[in-house]
């Protein structure tokens, strides 16, 4: 935001690959987490293999939300900075109310897989 009001462009690419490159690199270390100790995550909170199976599928689900929405929050970011409130807003409104939140709660309610539904609905939110 600074180097925009500064008018200073090279700043402004400096701090954005910066900002992506920091960003990728912890949103694909919690993606890992969430797939490579699945189990051990679940496993903290429940002995119930039932709830392990699932859990360990939701947490690799959620995991794939870990990328998007890092990207999605720095880009969020850096496009406000730059004066695109507007759009960002009915993207967000759209990805929520029009695509996410309703995909999840059919999945849910209507296709028996549950909370996994959710999860889905979540990670198509995530990446819109």
């Amino acid at each position: 935001g600074n180097a925009v009001g500064e008018n200073a462009p090279e700043k402004v690419i400096t701090y954005s690959k910066a900002n992506l490159i920091y960003v990728g690199i912890y949103s694909l270390l919690s993606c890992l987490v969430f797939f490579v100790f699945a189990e051990d995550l679940v496993s903290l909170y429940t002995s119930d293999e039932v709830v392990i199976e699932k859990g360990i599928l939701l947490s690799k689900v959620l995991g794939l939300t870990c990328l998007s929405d890092g990207f999605n929050s720095s880009l969020n970011v850096l496009l406000r900075s730059l004066g695109y409130e507007r759009p960002l807003l009915i993207i967000s409104i759209f990805a929520v109310f029009v695509c996410g939140t309703p995909l999840g709660i059919i999945l849910c309610l209507c296709t028996g897989i549950g909370s996994l539904g959710l999860a889905i609905g979540f990670n198509v939110l995530s990446w819109l």
